[in-house]
């Protein structure tokens, strides 16, 4: 048999050490513990769509204005209140280790440092083609020519 037991005082009524089961037993329950308890359970609630609103129980139980003056009255004075020194400033963090990947600069994050991110990409995108290509000639005024013009 399972008991339930209320820490704390008893009911008067209790003092033999019976709990609330057996004293139902003894009023004239029948059924098991688990019949006991599915008989706790009340009537279904009403729906709430009668309830008062808060601004409505305000007003019942004294505030006079509108609904805007009592949201308002809601908020409180600023406080007064003494404010604190600021701390002093902490000493600088550690640089954070870096390195170079190909054409990315790459700095170490995460908690243990174990993954690396890109802080900037050198590389842009690809150009068009060259015009002809081959040999640089240098004419009389120092300029340089690619072969073939």
């Amino acid at each position: 048999m399972i008991r339930l037991r209320a820490k704390g005082p008893t009911l008067a009524s209790a003092k033999d050490g019976r709990d609330a089961y057996e004293l139902a037993i003894q009023r004239g329950f029948v059924g098991s513990i688990d019949d006991w308890l599915r008989s706790l359970k009340g009537l279904p609630g009403r729906d709430g769509s009668d309830a008062l609103g808060p601004y409505e129980l305000a007003a019942r139980n004294g505030f006079v204005g509108t609904e805007a003056e009592w949201l308002a009255s809601l908020h409180g004075k600023d406080g007064k209140g003494l404010r604190g020194k600021a701390g002093i400033r902490g000493p600088q963090g550690p640089m954070p280790e870096h390195r170079w990947e190909g054409t990315s600069l790459q700095f170490q994050q995460g908690p243990e440092g174990d993954a690396w991110g890109d802080l900037v990409n050198l590389q842009g995108p690809k150009g068009d083609p060259g015009i002809g290509g081959g040999v640089l000639t240098l004419d009389g005024g120092n300029n340089w020519f690619p072969g073939g013009w």
